[in-house]
């Protein structure tokens, strides 16, 4: 949940919330524990077969650094979606059977 405002009332601490579903409500501060952002550090993407015949699908391995980061969500693109495409999952799909080496 996302902390929209902060507040008091006849003595009581309460924040008015956010969920991820959207939902706004109020939530009294002593039943909450305020999470730190913790930022990714590194991310490292391999492939271990760099040469994919058309039709051929992979998935690329990743790791996100440090394991406890607050948001580790990763987004792909393809550089030229001509010769290969990529899902939100990071699977590659050869849509061609051109290699890079054929462009200038």
């Amino acid at each position: 949940m996302t902390r929209i405002a902060k507040g008091k009332q006849s003595g009581e601490l309460w924040d008015r919330v956010k969920l991820n579903n959207g939902m706004v409500g109020y939530v009294f501060q002593n039943y909450i524990e305020e999470v730190k952002d913790i930022p990714v550090t590194k991310v490292t993407i391999s492939l271990e077969n760099t040469t994919l015949q058309k039709g051929e699908r992979v998935t690329l391995k990743q790791e996100v650094l440090p394991e406890n980061a607050t948001n580790k969500k990763l987004s792909y693109t393809s550089s030229n979606s001509q010769v290969v495409t990529v899902d939100s999952t990071g699977r590659l799909l050869a849509v061609s059977s051109r290699s890079s080496n054929h462009y200038s």
